[in-house]
């Protein structure tokens, strides 16, 4: 379920990296439907009220100007992961499909999960195994 769709009215999406990092068809489609404007390059500095939310303080990340920005409720979320930023990793072992992982996010200098239940499916008089990451 959405904000929306839980009836919430919501003011802004905050974003610190330089612009939006969804599909442009999404990124236009919720133009459209919610009419949401996405503050690029824009991170929250503060949460402020006393007893009572009463909004969040927004800054620039370029220059560092910032605003109060009224709010009754602040949603984060957990670092949304762009598709074009997964890939799954496949072995093969003379052009047939071992074993293929769901969706990982694949960062340079970090190993990637990939269980071994394809082991007994390798031919031992084949050719090599080969480990690849695909879209």
């Amino acid at each position: 379920m959405t904000l929306a769709h839980a009836g919430a009215r919501v003011v802004a999406l905050v974003n610190d990296q330089e612009r939006q990092q969804s599909y442009a068809v999404f990124r236009l489609g919720a133009a459209l439907r919610w009419r949401v404007p996405v503050w690029t390059s824009t991170a929250v500095r503060r949460v402020a009220g006393r007893g009572r939310l009463a909004g969040v303080e927004v800054a620039d990340v370029r220059t560092g100007a910032s605003r109060f920005v009224p709010c009754d409720t602040p949603v984060f979320s957990g670092d949304w992961i762009p598709d074009h930023e997964l890939a799954r990793l496949e072995v093969r072992q003379d052009d047939r499909l071992l074993a293929r992982s769901r969706r990982v996010r694949l960062i340079p200098g970090r190993s990637a999960h990939l269980g071994a239940d394809w082991l007994p499916w390798v031919d031992p008089a084949g050719g090599p195994v080969h480990v690849a990451a695909s879209a």
